[in-house]
């Protein structure tokens, strides 16, 4: 009988590791996206709000520096001017 035991338990382990597992994964899946949204909303406001829906901004890319070194100092990496202007 223990040897039935340990097969239902082995089981029922590798049923709940795969639901933590599968919610690991729609975690992950659902931040990407709402990083993703982010960084378009962002994208949108320095080209809409902030360049008025001009490509390049008549106040020059040093605006754009800033803003990327402000976001770093507050998020930490990824928001480098490279990453920021594309």
């Amino acid at each position: 009988m223990s040897e039935r035991h340990d097969l239902t338990e082995d089981a029922l382990y590798e049923r709940a590791a795969r639901i933590i597992e599968a919610a690991r994964a729609h975690v992950a899946r659902t931040v990407n996206t709402a990083m993703v949204h982010a960084y378009w909303m962002t994208g949108r406001e320095i080209v809409e709000v902030q360049q008025h829906g001009q490509e390049q901004a008549r106040y020059g890319e040093e605006t754009v520096k800033r803003l990327a070194a402000r976001l770093t100092d507050r998020f930490g990496k990824g928001f480098s001017y490279p990453s920021v202007s594309g």
